[in-house]
């Protein structure tokens, strides 16, 4: 794995750290890139190569995971708000969570995939804040290879197991990665994003989170939306769903225990915002996840 990874030419923005993985009882030592995607912490829900049908357009805008996805062979198109990208055999796709919208299966379908969440308080989106990310890049030799082997890993139970997926999955989105990004935007805006991630299942009101900016509440409120294009309240709202839409894969937490810990007023306050923004009602959005 050491010599693959120092023959591969397109790894850019290299950070020396040493990473270390046991195969087969055989211990290797390598460095990887990016020093920005090596010190998170993900959370793999699934992997696996599978071959989807006309089911798979179904439950594909449901999944609340970040997806990494290699076609093998098939044709489709996932749409987001923003446009669509075309699924086809030979290139490596990263897909945000939460983006897609719908999608269209031209071609049965065959893709290695692995969904993943973040831990870390800013984490992916620190990490897509301050790098270009393709969608979209033609794969390498390596990228099969990889897959292979994260695949007889896949269940990700034992600390070998979870090691060697971990770093597939980090290698992968390196490979994903462009230029470093010059940001231009205030501090405060990464300290609201982190400070929301870290205090979601609290109540977080516009007061505190202009109290964390360092701003008064009317200011707040006002260079907050030239940023972020919503209102502080909406802002919550919205991260405060996608963090049920992922409670929601634990199937023994129900809908008033994710309400309440959410810190929402009540069952039926959440179950109104809920259908506002996923376009499901809570329990229809866990049926689909239960029959996906």
């Amino acid at each position: 794995l050491l010599n693959r990874l120092k023959a591969q030419k397109t790894i850019k923005h290299i950070n020396i750290c040493t990473f270390v993985v046991f195969l087969h009882d055989e211990r290797y030592d390598y460095f990887i890139s990016m020093d920005e995607i090596y010190n998170l912490n993900f959370t793999i829900h699934e992997a696996n190569l599978a071959s989807v049908d006309k089911e798979w357009e179904r439950v594909v805008a449901v999944y609340p995971y970040n997806r990494i996805y290699y076609v093998t062979e098939g044709l489709a198109e996932v749409f987001f708000k923003q446009g669509s990208i075309l699924l086809e055999p030979g290139y490596l796709y990263f897909l945000p969570a939460f983006t897609v919208v719908r999608s269209s299966l031209y071609k049965k379908m065959t893709h290695y995939y692995m969904h993943f969440i973040e831990d870390n308080a800013m984490s992916l989106n620190n990490l897509l804040s301050s790098f270009k990310f393709f969608s979209k890049i033609k794969a390498n030799d390596l990228v099969k290879e990889e897959f292979d082997e994260a695949m007889k890993y896949r269940f990700g139970k034992t600390i070998k197991e979870k090691i060697i997926l971990d770093s597939t999955l980090k290698y992968f989105l390196s490979q994903l990665m462009d230029e470093k990004i010059e940001k231009n935007h205030p501090a405060w805006i990464e300290d609201i994003i982190t400070y929301t991630k870290e205090h979601i299942y609290e109540d977080l009101t516009v007061n505190k989170l202009a109290e964390v900016a360092g701003y008064d509440r009317t200011y707040f409120s006002v260079i907050f939306k030239k940023y972020f294009k919503q209102s502080p309240k909406q802002y919550v709202l919205n991260e405060k769903i996608k963090m049920a839409q992922i409670l929601f894969t634990n199937e023994s937490l129900t809908i008033s225990e994710i309400a309440e810990k959410l810190s929402f007023l009540s069952g039926m306050y959440f179950s109104r915002i809920f259908k506002k923004k996923t376009g499901f009602t809570p329990s229809d959005y866990k049926k689909q996840l239960s029959n996906s």
